[in-house]
């Protein structure tokens, strides 16, 4: 890895988070850090909704404890980026012939700096990053595993728990993998169920929490068309999705992405890829028509890295397999993506949700973008490549990062950190863990708070220690999803609505009420007259007593999301370290290698 790939990496990683490396509690949309959090039931997956956060809130809420949450969810998100980029830039280098650092900092910039990455961070998706910074490792991985390089296997398993974060990035990382290990030739049947094996052990905590929580596994077929898709102006649908763009939510996009200049700045960048591709395409040409296919280059070996060939020593027929995987990978998400956003497609997105276990993974199709970044990169990559055949490096990189800048101008400081109010820390240390469960007013999933610039969800439900009563219902361009009247938190929301007092909700295991800015918002009319026992700025807290408590996840239950949990750190570290020990093994061999030669 060269400095420079480094250096670009975090640097621009560093740029896009902005104002967070400051530190500070984050309400925005999904992301949403408290300086602590605990290990509830909900942080475990278990409970009425979705287990969509696992192990992300289990990771935050032990992890807490020593570092402050605020800080850790910062620190993942730079550091996501930052991979991302050195990953882009070693496929990159893996392909391309003599590609040094040039074209390898072009890549890793256009890795970060892209509609996906920048919506996605608008969004609040910022664990998601996790499973987008695998995928170019993957690809490495997947390389060095076709020639028996020893450090492809603890790679992979890394990149694959990494990306296990969240549930999407299982399901991303699962077919990146199917894709460049289980599919081709090179690769056995035996190395295919090692690596199916890896995948399913990368997400374990969220495929144990899914069977075991009391969530339903079919989901709310509307959320086909809510989650769509979303044309930019001027570029319809499939250069929408060329371009990485089009969330589903018009208010996480950057400003410079709802002008015309979307459009000019899309083509632009992707006939800056279409001509790197051409330039990869003759070089892979050039090469193999010198008979380099030939050659083995098992663990590095020595003659495969003579001069003029790519700098891992990559031969040309694994270079072809990366580029045709890549291509196939591009161009059937955007085909899959485009047709999931017409009719015939939402019907069947919707009829899938509906009847499909686990379907629900994919109706936000437009996270599944994420796919296109090996061929990106590769483009931008080879742009480079092709100018430094006719100007200086330093000016190639400059004028393509131009290029992949201008398109995006305003990628940068996605994050703003929020001063939350000292209520909270007050109300969290008087609510404890088993005296009933909180009710929360007003009754909506997202949150439009006075102190933070945008809408965000609520942050009660990592603060406290009790339980928090959500519906999980949201409301997209003024239709709900997922709402399901069944749901316990349905019903104490809707009494809440009703007029309902402390006795009815104290019926449904509910022991404290938290209204939220009670100026702004009211309070509940059954609880006109209450006094609340904190009165505070921002918060009032209400305190219902006899609540019936309901039981939480049995010991049994919690016990193996627990242990699913600690299975997957565990795993992670073992092949951190395997990565660590082979690595330096594979070094010291081609240092004695090159000596005797």
């Amino acid at each position: 890895m060269s400095r420079p790939l480094l250096a670009v990496s975090v640097g621009a990683g560093a740029l896009v988070i902005g104002a967070g490396l400051g530190g500070g509690p984050l309400l925005m949309r999904d992301a949403v850090s408290t300086p602590r959090s605990f290990l509830t039931d909900a942080a475990l997956g278990l409970g009425e909704n979705p287990a969509r956060a696992v192990p992300q809130d289990a990771l935050l809420a032990a992890a807490s404890t020593v570092v402050p949450g605020s800080i850790l969810v910062v620190a993942l998100t730079w550091i996501a980026l930052a991979l991302s980029g050195v990953g882009a830039g070693l496929l990159a280098g893996r392909v391309l012939i003599d590609a040094r650092w040039a074209p390898q900092c072009a890549a890793a910039l256009a890795a970060i700096w892209n509609p996906w990455v920048a919506e996605r961070m608008m969004q609040g998706h910022w664990s998601l990053l996790a499973g987008y910074a695998a995928i170019p490792w993957i690809f490495v991985a997947a390389e060095r595993i076709w020639r028996s390089d020893r450090t492809g296997w603890p790679l992979l398993w890394v990149a694959v728990f990494g990306a296990g974060l969240t549930p999407t990035g299982s399901v991303l990382a699962g077919i990146v993998v199917l894709a460049t290990v289980v599919m081709p030739r090179a690769t056995g049947l035996r190395q295919s169920a090692l690596a199916v094996l890896a995948v399913v052990a990368g997400a374990l905590p969220w495929l144990v929490a899914t069977v075991l929580n009391s969530a339903g596994i079919l989901g709310d077929p509307a959320g086909a068309q809510a989650f769509s898709l979303r044309a930019e102006p001027g570029l319809g649908r499939v250069l929408t999705a060329l371009g990485m763009g089009g969330i589903w939510n018009a208010d996480a996009v950057p400003a410079s992405r709802t002008t015309w200049w979307a459009a000019v700045g899309t083509l632009l960048l992707l006939a800056l890829v279409a001509v790197g591709w051409v330039v990869a395409g003759r070089d892979l040409g050039r090469d193999s028509s010198r008979g380099h296919s030939s050659l083995d280059c098992r663990n590095g070996a020595p003659e495969c890295a003579h001069p003029g060939d790519r700098g891992a020593g990559l031969p040309s027929r694994n270079a072809k397999r990366i580029l045709i995987i890549a291509a196939a990978l591009a161009l059937s998400t955007v085909a899959l993506v485009v047709f999931a956003s017409t009719p015939p497609g939402l019907s069947a997105i919707g009829w899938a949700v509906d009847h499909l276990p686990g379907a629900g993974l994919f109706r936000d199709t437009q996270k599944f973008l994420a796919l296109l970044l090996p061929a990106t990169v590769i483009g931008v990559a080879g742009s480079v490549r092709g100018l430094t055949r006719l100007v200086p490096a330093g000016f190639a990189v400059a004028l393509v990062a131009l290029l992949v800048v201008a398109p995006l101008p305003d990628a940068a400081l996605r994050f703003h950190p929020v001063n939350l109010p000292a209520d909270w820390v007050a109300v969290a240390q008087l609510v404890p863990k088993d005296q009933g469960a909180v009710a929360l007013w007003p009754p909506t999933m997202t949150r439009e708070y006075s102190f933070a610039s945008t809408s965000s969800l609520d942050p009660a439900r990592r603060l406290l220690r009790a339980p928090v009563l959500e519906s999980g219902a949201l409301v997209v361009d003024g239709k709900t999803v997922d709402a399901d009247p069944t749901r316990v938190s349905a019903q104490v929301e809707l009494a809440l609505a009703e007029g309902a007092g402390p006795t009815e909700l104290a019926s449904h295991g509910v022991g404290w009420l938290l209204v939220e800015e009670p100026e702004r918002n009211g309070v509940p009319a059954g609880f006109g007259t209450d006094r609340p026992v904190f009165q505070g700025e921002y918060l009032a807290l209400y305190r219902i007593p006899g609540p019936v408590i309901a039981a939480g996840a049995s010991p049994v239950r919690r016990g193996a999301v627990v242990g699913a949990h600690v299975a997957w750190v565990l795993g992670l570290g073992i092949a951190l370290a395997l990565l660590g020990a082979t690595s330096r093994s594979a070094g010291r061999a081609r240092a004695r290698a090159t000596l005797d030669s």
